[in-house]
């Protein structure tokens, strides 16, 4: 029956694509799984031209699969196998981590969240890792004995449907990383205006200051006040030589102390500048990697619900008496995806 064989064995072949692609990511073989996920998708978001695509054989399962690619703004629009659907959002998912620098589980900066968060949300992840795995030997056992129950095929659908809440609220946690990074890219892009700002202002105002100071000393003293000569004496000042009118050694120390200051102080601020200038790559780069984990998390997201709209075909099959050992076995392998899938969220 090519209508059931074609489709089973394309996304058989897929899924281990999928799972090559991982192993090689898991250990940061970067370039390497890089062509692996690029036999499914390629990094610019098109369908890959590995013999999935490109056999006669696979023209209806490769057909899905252009059309859910093409519609990845929104995948719930497309009408596809959710078979397929949740392999190829995977892989996207993939493509968002590589083209930020993340490592396998997107985990390279450092969450918003709190560690007691985090611990609750792992230890829970992990509880059903445990739980789905156990439901995976049972139902590959089943499968070989070809008995089935309808009550476990709720129970996988029920797991399928949580996953749906749990990755929801992974995507949720993610955007407001981005949100966060992208107001933390903004903030050092305001601080740095700010910070050159006051360097230009004092500029200006800070030479008026000692100079005036200095002004006013020689007035105060009842001298004269010559720009050229007071200079003169302070750079003599600077040298050594201290002989000249009281008043006018008073407005030449008075300036020469305010330029040193001035100098110093606008010093400072260049310093402040440099660095100001210096972390707004990092902010950028940082809400960029944010972003990318934040579509991540929206694709996988979307391949959650096709997982859960898997184990409700599976639980519609049954009820259609039409439930077979293959039935069984993509039952099976749904819910070790799923304890994959918690296994990497707990991490």
């Amino acid at each position: 029956n090519t209508a059931l064989e074609v489709p089973a064995l394309w996304i058989r072949l897929a899924d281990n694509t999928l799972r090559w692609g991982d192993s090689l990511y898991r250990t940061e073989l970067i370039d390497e799984c890089r062509l692996i996920y690029a036999r499914l998708i390629t990094e610019a978001g098109a369908d890959g031209a590995s013999p999935l695509f490109t056999l006669a054989v696979f023209a209806g399962p490769a057909a899905d699969a252009r059309t859910l690619i093409a519609a990845f703004a929104a995948p719930q629009s497309a009408a596809v196998n959710p078979a397929i659907a949740r392999l190829l959002l995977a892989v996207a998912a993939r493509w968002q981590y590589l083209l930020a620098n993340l490592d396998f589980f997107g985990t390279v900066f450092t969450p918003i969240l709190t560690f007691e968060y985090l611990q609750q949300t792992a230890t829970m992840m992990a509880q059903q890792a445990v739980q789905a795995e156990r439901e995976y030997i049972d139902f590959q056992a089943r499968s070989e004995a070809a008995n089935a129950t309808r009550h476990q095929l709720q129970s996988v659908a029920a797991m399928a449907t949580a996953a749906v809440a749990a990755q929801n609220e992974l995507a949720d946690a993610a955007r407001a990383d981005a949100a966060a990074a992208a107001g933390a890219a903004d903030l050092a892009q305001l601080r740095a205006r700010d910070a050159a700002k006051d360097r230009t202002a004092y500029q200006t105002d800070g030479y008026w200051q000692y100079v005036s100071a200095s002004i006013a000393a020689a007035h105060a003293a009842h001298a004269d006040w010559h720009g050229s000569e007071i200079r003169q004496l302070a750079a003599d000042m600077e040298s050594g030589s201290w002989s000249g009118d009281p008043g006018k050694l008073s407005a030449a120390a008075t300036l020469l102390g305010g330029q040193k200051s001035f100098e110093y102080q606008l010093g400072r601020l260049d310093d402040a500048v440099n660095e100001m200038n210096a972390t707004l790559p990092l902010a950028q780069k940082q809400a960029e990697a944010a972003q990318h984990r934040a579509e991540a998390g929206r694709l996988q997201a979307a391949a959650a619900v096709a997982q859960a709209a898997r184990a409700q075909d599976a639980l519609a099959a049954f009820d259609n008496d039409v439930f077979t050992p293959e039935v069984w076995s993509r039952m099976a392998n749904i819910i070790r995806s799923l304890s994959a899938d918690y296994l990497e969220w707990a991490i």
